[in-house]
């Protein structure tokens, strides 16, 4: 009997081993570190990727049928698809639910949800523009920022209400990545680095500064960039405190809006890519039928957008970040050279012209919180203007009179006056929906913008500095550009098409004529274009008959794949 126990003692030791392994994922059996690279098809948002929790799948978004959507490679079986009905996904990078069938995404505006196997698609929350990240945790909640917000919100994965998971923040904190305890999570503060917050717990805790979010590798250290560089750093999640110095993991890492080309799994995958081909542009002219004229300069491989041809057509001023930090340079147009014009460590971003050509205004938050800021082009040191506070949101436009500068404000617009003393500042565009990318027309007297309080993005006009308010697209527009003789407005339609559209503004200044909307051409440039990230990607000549555009083409980058981590 006592041998009889023995055998069966051993049969249920030698079944559990057996069980034991049969229930461990393929890379934990595997101690050695594994490195290896994943084709994907053509795509220009290579910051868009991001491994499932059980470190198998990999979803990104990339070229299918002359679309663009969402794909899911296997790992265990080398294949990848992609999912019809997300044609509208956009970036920042979806993520995963726990149990690796679902994903969350932004798209139409909106944060949705798509399952896996079956393609169903489902609205969660309406207010997804200008989405920045979301997180999906064990429980079910999923933390995301859009909509504008100083707000990270949660929301059931279900749908439902969504509720602040954070204070307001001056730094507008964005790309939320939880840690894992479920309650615990990441978030990049613009402006300010990464920091480390609880579903309505206390302040937040600075942890590193940094040029991008950053993620938690199940090998218990922080992943996040640096001037192109992927570092790590080690983080006790349970302390919340970070030890050691960072160290190098991968050099030339892109970063898109604050979006690093990484994720990782507690799984223990790591993925990323390299090469920052996802940020690379080529200015060229074109004429008003698309035919490509000429380029200028050669392609630059930083990010590039708020983008302002001077009034004399000589420079295009653009924030970018050649470096890893954000400064305002000048693109000479008529050689290709590219000069900066400020130095500073903090953030200088959204740059307009006044109406000389001499001088860039700009946003910096050299001093704290964002300021606004001048620099003629010939060099000095940049002077903090004199005005209210309030006026330190993102710049937008300047006025041909040079009497008035546009900034945009949480959800509204509103205007500086430059000529007054002190310099005064008033409310501008106020609707119930959110409002962006301003811009004066030659004489002053309107201002065009886009707006989703219809429920869509779409372009409007006002009188300025108040009046009556007209809806110009129909079917949704966004970036729009006034020709410089005031004859027609230009803008983005949802399909990608560069419209024009011809007016007629009566006598008394009040009423307007609307002539039939043109399409001209889709320009090649980055996609999305209602996003707030970017901005206008293309500009009039002085004559009205030519587009300096900012081209953006589709690259084939390999996703890297690191199993089993050695750090």
């Amino acid at each position: 009997m006592k041998r009889l126990c023995g055998v069966i003692t051993l049969l249920l030791v030698s079944f559990a081993g057996t069980q034991s392994n049969i229930a461990s994922p393929p890379q934990t059996q595997q101690t050695r570190e594994t490195r290896f690279e994943v084709m994907t098809p053509p795509t220009t948002d290579t910051v868009s990727l991001a491994i499932s929790s059980d470190g198998d799948k990999i979803a990104f978004i990339a070229a299918a049928e002359g679309n663009y959507r969402l794909w899911v490679h296997s790992l265990a079986s080398g294949t990848a698809r992609s999912l019809p009905g997300t044609e509208d996904a956009s970036l920042p990078l979806p993520c995963w639910s726990p149990d690796n069938n679902s994903l969350a995404y932004f798209g139409d505006n909106k944060l949705k949800r798509v399952d896996i196997d079956t393609g169903k698609v489902q609205t969660l929350a309406t207010n997804g523009r200008n989405g920045r990240g979301c997180s999906w945790n064990r429980d079910g909640t999923i933390l995301y920022a859009g909509g504008g917000a100083r707000v990270i919100f949660r929301i059931s994965d279900e749908g439902g209400p969504s509720l602040p998971a954070t204070m307001p923040d001056a730094f507008t904190p964005q790309l939320p990545h939880f840690l894992p305890d479920g309650r615990h999570f990441l978030y990049y503060g613009v402006g300010g680095g990464v920091f480390v917050a609880e579903i309505g717990g206390a302040a937040p805790i600075k942890l590193v500064d940094a040029d991008s979010a950053a993620v938690y590798s199940g090998s218990g250290h922080l992943l996040f960039v640096r001037k192109d560089s992927l570092y790590g750093q080690k983080f006790d999640p349970v302390t919340l405190k970070v030890t050691g110095d960072p160290f190098l993991v991968a050099e030339q890492v892109p970063v898109t809006a604050y979006m690093p080309a990484v994720s990782t799994s507690l799984a223990g995958p790591v993925i990323y890519r390299t090469g920052l081909v996802g940020t690379a542009r080529q200015f060229k002219w074109m004429d008003r039928a698309g035919k490509e004229i000429a380029n200028v300069g050669e392609p630059m491989t930083i990010g590039s957008s708020a983008l302002a041809l001077s009034p004399n057509g000589r420079f295009v001023a653009m924030n970018s970040t050649p470096n890893g930090n954000s400064d305002i340079y000048l693109l000479e147009v008529a050689n290709g050279k590219l000069l900066r014009l400020t130095e500073d460590p903090a953030l200088d971003v959204f740059p307009v012209w006044s109406a000389d050509s001499a001088t860039v205004y700009f946003g910096s938050n050299r001093l704290g919180p964002f300021e606004l800021y001048e620099k003629p082009i010939t060099g000095s040191v940049p002077e903090k203007l004199v005005m209210q506070t309030r006026a330190t949101r993102p710049l937008r436009d300047a006025s041909r009179d040079g009497r008035f500068l546009l900034y945009k404000t949480s959800a509204d617009i509103a205007a500086v006056q430059l000529d007054g003393n002190p310099r005064g500042e008033f409310p501008v565009i106020q609707t119930p929906g959110i409002e962006d990318w301003p811009q004066f027309s030659p004489d002053t007297k309107w201002v065009a913008f886009q707006s989703d309080e219809s429920g869509r993005v779409e372009i409007y006009i006002q009188q300025f500095p108040a009046g009556r308010r007209w809806q110009i697209s129909k079917g949704g527009g966004a970036h729009a550009r006034w020709h410089p003789g005031g004859k027609e407005l230009v803008y983005i339609a949802s399909d990608g098409q560069l419209l024009a559209l011809p007016f007629e503004v009566a006598a008394n200044g009040s009423e307007i004529k609307m002539g039939d909307a043109k399409a001209l051409f889709k320009p090649p440039i980055v996609r999305n274009v209602a996003d707030g990230a970017w901005g206008q990607q293309y500009m009039f000549s002085n004559d009205g008959e030519r587009f300096l555009i900012a081209t953006v083409e589709e690259v084939r980058s390999p996703i890297k794949v690191i199993r089993n981590w050695k750090p």
